[in-house]
């Protein structure tokens, strides 16, 4: 599984090494559930210009992005949704939109919400399945029938040396 974080900040280059830019958020299509590619903040002459590679563009992706090319495209950025409010049927707000998890073939499995700055330290954020909800122009709906508990999960370092 990877989400936006696993993206941002990644370099983009061409495959002769000609460096394109950052990855600066994802091109999504909710209708489809998938990651359609990587919007990207590129340097040119004139200044900034904000660029998307499609996935099918990408060669290969590990520490940098390799690309086949660059589009200009007015598509729909992750970064709209990020920061809305989440409503329950009953018209409660449960939380807020944070990222988004895909899997290895860009499909939409899930989005990660908080229940706001102070309750995330204290009962951490939940997953939405995709398939649970509905974006609007304004919130996301969520219309799944399970009960949604907020956990705080800890990370472990794992292969790292200690020193007592």
């Amino acid at each position: 599984m990877y989400s936006l974080k696993d993206f941002l900040t990644k370099k983009v280059m061409y495959s002769d090494g000609k460096k394109v830019g950052t990855v600066t958020d994802l091109a999504v299509n909710f209708s489809k559930k998938k990651v359609r590619g990587f919007s990207i903040n590129g340097i040119n002459i004139f200044g900034r210009k904000n660029k998307i590679v499609y996935i099918e563009d990408t060669i290969y992706f590990d520490e940098s992005l390799i690309v086949k090319k660059v589009t200009e495209s007015k598509d729909l950025t992750f970064s709209a949704i990020k920061g809305m409010e989440v409503l329950d049927l009953q018209g409660n707000i449960i939380g807020i939109v944070e990222d988004i998890l895909f899997d290895g073939d860009f499909s939409m499995k899930g989005m990660i919400i908080s229940p706001g700055i102070l309750r995330k330290i204290t009962v951490g954020k939940g997953v939405l399945l995709i398939n649970d909800i509905i974006v609007g122009d304004n919130s996301v709906l969520y219309y799944g029938k399970n009960n949604i508990r907020f956990r705080i999960l800890r990370h472990s370092i794992s292969g790292a040396n200690y020193y007592e």
